[in-house]
């Protein structure tokens, strides 16, 4: 029988066998390796293309500027209150001041909040006349009816012998107020010179002097 060489088990296999076998075994690993790599490199390549392509976007058009910043509610802000600067919006809106100052110089936020400003005044201006008005209208009105009462007393007076000259002055008292509220409301002058008063009633009625300092000394009579 001839005799059988026999492998020993558990006996390392030689360096040369390994080296021959070794490229073949790990060029799968190497090749999955090398693609992950590349996929990498042009999903980096891919972001850093649209990062450029939306920093030049917000260029052209500020509206695109950084995501989640609610820029309608940010130029709210700034054109609500006239103290409001862009640091202010940049700290409530936690955003960049530089990137408030994109969007205002391109929607001219300052234009636009002095603009606002102006026709608010303006509003505000117009309501003023018309109150004014309003009230003048008002304050007319009255002192009309209260004159129209007044004169009414004054005629009964004539004929009714039971006013007595304190009455009278009551009533003269109504009479000037009535009619300076009404002169004062239309713009008119509330008093008169002596000498007007004198040379009218000279010219239209030629009352005497005497007469007139007697009637001066009854209206100042209590």
């Amino acid at each position: 029988m001839d005799e059988q060489t026999t492998q020993p088990e558990n006996i390392p296999t030689p360096p040369e066998e390994i080296s021959a076998v070794a490229p073949s075994s790990a060029q799968p690993v190497m090749d999955n390796i090398q693609n992950t790599l590349d996929k990498l490199q042009v999903q980096k390549e891919t972001e850093d293309a649209e990062k450029a392509h939306e920093e030049e976007e917000e260029k052209k058009n500020p509206q695109t500027g950084p995501k989640g910043i609610d820029w309608v509610a940010a130029k709210q802000y700034y054109l609500n209150d006239c103290k409001v600067k862009y640091a202010d919006v940049a700290k409530k809106f936690m955003c960049s001041t530089q990137s408030v100052e994109v969007h205002g110089n391109y929607e001219n936020w300052v234009a636009l909040r002095k603009e606002l400003g102006e026709r608010a005044m303006a509003a505000f201006e117009e309501r003023k006349v018309n109150e004014i008005a309003s009230a003048n209208e008002l304050h007319l009105k009255s002192y009309n009816r209260l004159l129209k009462i007044a004169l009414f007393h004054l005629n009964s007076a004539v004929t009714n012998p039971d006013y007595s000259p304190k009455d009278l002055k009551a009533l003269a008292d109504v009479l000037e107020k009535a009619a300076n509220g009404e002169r004062l409301v239309l713009g008119l002058p509330t008093s008169v010179s002596k000498s007007e008063i004198l040379g009218k009633l000279s010219t239209d009625f030629n009352i005497p002097k005497e007469t007139l300092e007697k009637m001066d000394a009854f209206f100042k009579t209590e």
